[in-house]
């Protein structure tokens, strides 16, 4: 991975971009909640801003339609700088006492339509960055920063909330967006990115038609959708109720800080191994490790049933490295078998398809919490996880779902 960002100046620019901007976009998710609080004093409203960048997780299924005919770092710095202004009006107003309701509404619609913009473009302009043989090792590099900033970024906004208040956050959060503009500046894209505007016969329905009818169509792409949703279904309890899981086992206060910094560890550990792995693979083998990331996760899972001793942190370092691997491995999938005029189309159903599952598993686990203990509701859940692993494999193997990638 380093050497990727050594060698590759375009790829080094959006990196470091992408981070910066990442980083702004989880400040802007303890930052806004915050402000909404001061303003409005009710956690109901509060709450609806997270429910806001929920919903604009299916606008994005049209948005995208656009994001793939218009230039990709175009929307990735006017986006970083829309954020930046937004963000710093916002500070403006509320230091004056200008700030009602109803504007600072606005201006969450209007960072959050932005955020989702960005995070479309920036699946899309990969491919265009690196080579095909260097996507496993893009997504790899891409994944371990996305880990590293969930574990610090919300930690480090509330400091700067702490030390400067929230105000103070905004405006550090709109000099980070300034900043990621700057750093994507740099990148020169190649030749057929420049005439991507081409076309002229351009419907918008027909265009985002033909984007589900190519998933439809493409048995890899839906392949991995679907391994996806089961996996993020079966696995998303693993951090919702382990807070329960562990003070019902009667372990220590600290245990599920331990248990975080271990899956933690692991993802990050699962993604730089399939990086380096991957280099001694040929592509064409990759189903057969996206299978091997969800066994990992299914034994991790089941095993959280011995709810004793040292057995918690040793799934959870296993639960991490299937995170690692899973992570890394369907985003280079679909990056290989989709073309560059439907990447962000077909990123934004992958995003919503595995979003919902995660809400829908944790609502699952507990359901069953009312009834059942909690280290027996993990056996059926890890078991699960177990059969999307088996059906992967199966299901990569029979279709022969990568065997026309290396052609």
């Amino acid at each position: 991975m380093i050497g990727l960002l050594r060698n590759n100046k375009n790829f080094f620019y959006y990196f470091m971009g992408n981070f910066i901007s990442s980083g702004g976009d989880f400040i802007d998710d303890v930052a806004l909640a915050q402000l909404t609080f001061y303003v409005t004093k009710s956690t109901l409203l509060m709450s609806c801003v997270f429910v806001i960048k929920i919903l604009f997780l299916v606008v994005s299924l049209f948005t995208s339609v656009l994001v793939d005919r218009w230039k990709k770092k175009r929307i990735l710095v006017l986006s970083s700088l829309v954020q930046a202004v937004n963000l710093m009006v916002l500070f403006c107003l509320y230091v004056q006492d200008s700030l009602n309701v109803g504007l600072l509404f606005l201006f969450i619609v209007v960072q959050t339509l932005f955020s989702i913009l960005s995070i479309s473009a920036r699946n899309a302009i990969i491919p265009l960055l690196v080579p095909r043989e260097d996507l496993v090792k893009a997504s790899a590099s891409l994944s371990v920063v996305m880990q590293v900033l969930q574990i610090t970024a919300y930690f480090f906004a509330g400091i700067l909330i702490a030390r400067f208040d929230v105000t103070g956050a905004m405006a550090i959060d709109s000099l980070s967006f300034v900043l990621a503009a700057l750093s994507l500046l740099k990148i020169k894209l190649p030749a057929e990115e420049k005439a991507e505007m081409g076309r002229q016969d351009f419907s918008f329905r027909e265009e985002l038609n033909r984007g589900f009818a190519f998933i439809k169509k493409e048995k890899i792409i839906l392949a991995v959708m679907l391994v996806t949703f089961g996996g993020n279904f079966f696995s998303a309890p693993t951090e919702s109720v382990m807070p329960a899981y562990f003070s019902e086992s009667q372990f220590d206060t600290a245990a599920f800080s331990r248990y975080m910094l271990l899956a933690a560890l692991g993802s990050v550990m699962g993604s730089c191994w399939v990086a380096k792995v991957n280099a001694k693979l040929e592509v064409s083998r990759l189903g057969g490790m996206l299978a091997g990331g969800f066994l990992l996760g299914g034994l991790g899972i089941a095993g959280l049933y011995v709810n004793r001793g040292l057995v918690p942190y040793v799934c959870a370092w296993l639960i991490g490295l299937s995170e690692g691997f899973v992570s890394v491995l369907n985003a280079s999938l679909i990056q290989i078998k989709t073309p560059q005029e439907m990447m962000a189309r077909v990123f934004s159903v992958f995003k919503c398809t595995s979003y919902i599952a995660s809400p829908l598993g944790v609502v699952a686990a507990g359901a069953l919490g009312e009834y059942l203990k909690l280290n027996i509701i993990f056996l059926p859940f890890g078991i699960g996880l177990l059969v999307v692993a088996v059906y992967t494999g199966i299901s990569f193997r029979r279709k022969g779902v990568l065997a026309q990638e290396v052609r």
